[in-house]
């Protein structure tokens, strides 16, 4: 038995007379294969059929319902790819060209190469019932003439003579020819029992299969119901997550702007720190001048006696100079002390929005590992559903199949069984007619006067039974209703591939959606992967905007603290060198300083700095390059500590503290600055105390008090 196969072909170009046009004109192209039409459609259409690979196809060309020409066309090998075949062709004397395409198209259906064997041999037992019937209804048949000559026999016989033998052996010949014709009767009997036993076990064997059809359709519609709720489920989720895409973008737009404005305010704290280092710079002028009035003081003092008008008016303005000088000076701090505190609430801001930042991007990373899996779940869902539809049209096929063959089978042998009553009931007319007959020779010999009565009784009943004979040869045309049969099974079969020409485009649309969602998936991706870009680039942005800060910190000249000889010493050392600490100190108290995350105490012996480590001393040089590498290690596993998941969590929580929808009083900027130090891996907030004096040991310079770890 040979398989089908499902091919799709195209027509790439057709032109009749002149090559420069390709079209056809009122002109209709059908193609058939394995003695069948398979298409019937205009010129450049794209068709599915069906073919069997010992057969090739046959093009037809139609204009106004008449054929003009016929070509064909020898298909073989085909593959996936299409493989192009071109016809040359003349039509009323004009020549012209056809080019065709044909792909073979793997459909996933499993051969129906056993069904249609069955029906096959259905039809075989049909055909050969029928060449039996025939060979035994010839055999029954009276040879032509045989009335004739019988009536010819009974012309001759006289009314008043007696009958004579070769009249007798004529009747005896025809009693003899009815037995053998009876006895033929009784064979077709027999062969017919048989033949109906057989169909009645291709019944219960169709039977069977119908059954076990119905419980795959069971089977099928539940996997079906399954396939359903999945597919509802994963788009579900599909709109679940293009929801939060949304949202994400929105967010990361609200980022965005953040940034920039805080960009630009950046810019302006840099430009008043500009105007605060030229400042510094007067004051350092002021402080001049204020000596070289000291010693003018001085020198008056001496000239007190000869001059107390004149210098108790210079004292008074002396003291009126100094109390505005030092009001400008205590502003002036004032101003810086509250710049430098709105730079720590700049930075602070900064790091909350590095968290919110990483916090996107790990949200980010998780939707396209929820993406992909649900790409996979779908590509898995919709392989399922292609062999569930083919599963389904591959049932229904067989169920529609069986439920036909089942009625013409039930008519088949309904009418077999009426044409074995009527050769029984003709059976038992001819035994009667047998028995009255002998009766009748016997009385030949003993009343010969009334045979000429009988003998016409017999020639009546004789034709009574040539009409009867014409009765069993019509009988004899209801076998060829089995020609209908195929027929009907020839019309199964092309409203089997007219289905499966609408499966194949119920296909095509499912493909065609199918390729838009995962388009729709893969653009969303690249957005993803955009945003993921644009992320990093303003992460990058951030680190640089610290670094700027550090350096700008770092090249601020260390001042020393007033009546402190350590500090002014500290001051020497730092300023001396020719690059600046990557790790500041910072004076807590007399002698003690923070390095880094350290506490240390230093001492000068004999003009040099020493630190007091343990119960030993070491000089400064010593401990820097001993403990700078150290504390930068430190510096970068904080740095790492920030993008870590305990982080994450705090950064959000720190976000649903300080939103905009937040309205609780007792959340103060203290417990939102303790939060993002706890997540940067800090446990305390050092603070330093200020001092409003005018000199002394709490003194401190504008830029030094933000000096931490």
């Amino acid at each position: 038995m040979e398989d089908f196969l499902l091919v799709q072909i195209s027509i790439k170009n057709c032109w009749i007379g002149d090559p420069s046009k390709p079209s056809l004109e009122k002109t209709r192209i059908q193609i058939m294969s394995c003695g069948r039409v398979e298409a019937y459609f205009p010129p450049y259409d794209s068709i599915f059929i069906t073919l069997i690979k010992s057969h090739n196809l046959e093009v037809h060309f139609f204009q106004d319902q008449k054929q003009l020409c016929l070509q064909k066309v020898d298909i073989e090998n085909l593959t996936s790819e299409p493989k192009s075949y071109s016809l040359n062709f003349e039509i009323q004397g004009i020549k012209g060209h056809l080019g065709l395409s044909a792909v073979l198209f793997d459909s996933n259906l499993p051969s129906n190469n056993s069904v249609i064997s069955k029906f096959k041999d259905s039809i075989n037992d049909v055909e050969r019932i029928k060449e039996l019937l025939i060979e035994n209804w010839e055999n029954i048949k009276i040879p032509i003439g045989t009335g004739q000559e019988l009536g010819v026999d009974l012309e001759m016989v006289q009314c008043t003579e007696k009958i004579t033998r070769q009249e007798a052996e004529n009747l005896k010949n025809t009693v003899i020819g009815l037995n053998e014709k009876l006895k033929v009767l009784q064979l077709v009997e027999k062969i017919l029992k048989e033949e109906d036993k057989n169909l009645y076990r291709h019944l219960q064997a169709r039977e069977e299969m119908q059954n076990q059809l119905l419980d795959k359709c069971e089977e099928l519609k539940d996997f079906a119901l399954d396939r359903d709720r999945k597919l509802l489920q994963s788009y579900e989720k599909v709109t679940g997550m293009q929801k939060e895409l949304l949202t994400s973008e929105s967010k990361n737009r609200d980022l965005e702007s953040i940034i920039n404005d805080l960009n630009g305010q950046i810019k302006i704290l840099q430009g008043e720190k500009n105007q605060l280092k030229a400042q510094v710079k007067n004051f350092d002028s002021m402080e001049a001048f204020i000596r070289n009035l000291q010693k003018n003081i001085k020198t008056l003092e001496e000239n007190r006696e000869k001059m107390r008008n004149d210098f108790k008016k210079h004292e008074e303005e002396h003291e009126k100079l100094n109390i505005k000088k030092t009001q400008e000076f205590q502003d002036v701090i004032d101003k810086n002390l509250k710049l430098e505190e709105i730079i720590k609430e700049k930075d602070k801001k900064i790091m909350e929005l590095e968290s919110i930042i990483e916090s996107k991007n790990t949200e980010i990373l998780e939707l396209q590992g929820q993406c992909r899996s649900y790409l996979g779940e779908i590509q898995g869902l919709k392989d399922q559903e292609t062999k569930a539809i083919s599963f389904e049209a591959l049932a229904k096929k067989h169920q529609l199949e069986c439920i036909k063959t089942q009625e013409n089978m039930q008519k088949t042998t309904s009418k077999f069984s009426e044409v074995v009553k009527n050769i029984n009931s003709e059976k038992v007319r001819y035994l009667k007619l047998s028995l009255e007959l002998q009766g009748q020779i016997k009385s030949l010999e003993l009343k010969i006067t009334s045979l000429e009565q009988n003998l016409n009784n017999e020639y009546t009943r004789t034709m009574d039974l040539t009409t009867k004979v014409t009765t069993l040869s019509s009988s004899t045309t209801l076998s060829i209703d089995s020609q209908h049969i195929s027929k009907s099974l020839l019309k199964l079969y092309s409203e089997y591939s007219k289905t499966k020409m609408i499966i194949a485009g119920d296909f095509l649309i499912f493909y065609k959606s199918f390729m838009l969602l995962a388009t729709n998936l893969k653009s969303l991706n690249k957005l993803i992967v955009h945003i993921r870009e644009i992320y990093l680039a303003k992460d990058e942005e951030i680190h640089a905007l610290y670094d700027v800060i550090a350096e700008l910190q770092k090249r601020i000249p260390y001042t020393a603290a007033k009546d402190d000889p350590v500090d002014s010493a500290m001051a020497e050392y730092i300023n001396s060198l020719e690059s600046p600490l990557d790790i500041p100190f910072v004076r807590e108290e007399p002698g003690i300083y923070l390095f880094g995350s350290k506490r240390i105490f230093i001492k000068l012996d004999n003009g040099k700095l020493s630190i007091r480590i343990g119960g030993g001393t070491v000089l400064m040089d010593e401990y820097v390059q001993m403990h700078t590498d150290i504390e930068m290690a430190r510096l970068e596993e904080r740095r790492k500590r920030k993008s870590s998941p305990q982080r994450q969590m705090m950064g959000k929580i720190i976000e649903k503290i300080t939103g905009d929808k937040v309205k609780d009083p007792r959340i103060t900027a203290q417990k939102v600055v303790k939060c993002i130090m706890d997540a940067n891996g800090k446990n305390k907030i050092i603070t330093i105390p200020r001092s409003h004096s005018r000199g002394g040991d709490g003194s401190r310079s504008p830029m030094k008090i933000n000096r931490l770890a």
